[in-house]
Order: C-alpha cells, then structure tokens, then sequence
C-alpha cells in the first residue's frame, strides 16, 4: 500500500517548532499580553490624580515610561505627595498605548522625605 508515512525525527521536531513560532507570533498580534517585565527598587512619588485614581511618578524611566499606574496600591499608601520605594511586574499589550503603565505591585516601602 502506497501513501503517506508519518516518521518521527528531527526533521518533524523542526516543522513542529517552526509551527509553534508562527502561532506564538501571532498571538502577539492578537494582543495576547505578552510576558510581564519586572522592575525592581525604583523610587517615586505617589501623586492623586482626579477621583479615587493614584499613580506613582518614577524617578526613573523604564522603556520610556516613568508614570505608572498600580493596579494593587492600598488605602496605606494612597497619600498624595508619598515618596516609596516599590517593585513589580508590568503588564503590557502589544501595539496597545497606554497613558500610564499597568503595574502589579510586589513591593513598596514609605521612604523619608
């Protein structure tokens, strides 16, 4: 019998990358979120902005950013003019602009004045 005979190798090992590349690219364009980049010891001011909305003004850029909203900041730290010290896990779309970056705090500290 004549057809098709499906062999396992290193040749199929390489199409079934090549596939798993193209889906993971475009997923990207789907705005799948892509993976979270952490930041870590930044210092910053927490500024009120208009209603019940916080950010924190970094003293430091990170890929063009330094306003960054917190997604978890609690009532402790929601004090306009606070200078803290914090880390965490940004969380970004592809093609997607944002006023102010998303960020998952992992950490933050009041730090004197």
């Amino acid at each position: 019998m004549s057809g098709f005979s499906f062999k396992k190798g290193p040749k199929m090992k390489t199409l079934l990358f090549l596939i798993l590349s193209a889906s993971v690219v475009s997923c990207a364009d789907l705005g799948v979120p892509i993976p979270p980049d952490d930041i870590s010891n930044f210092t910053g001011t927490v500024i009120k902005q208009s209603g019940d909305l916080y950010l924190i003004y970094s003293d430091t850029r990170y890929q063009g950013a330094s306003i960054f909203f917190p997604e978890n900041l609690t009532s402790s730290f929601r004090s306009d003019g606070l200078r803290v010290r914090f880390s965490g896990r940004l969380n970004i779309l592809p093609n997607v602009q944002y006023a102010y970056a998303p960020l998952k705090l992992t950490f933050i500290v009041i730090i004197q004045q």
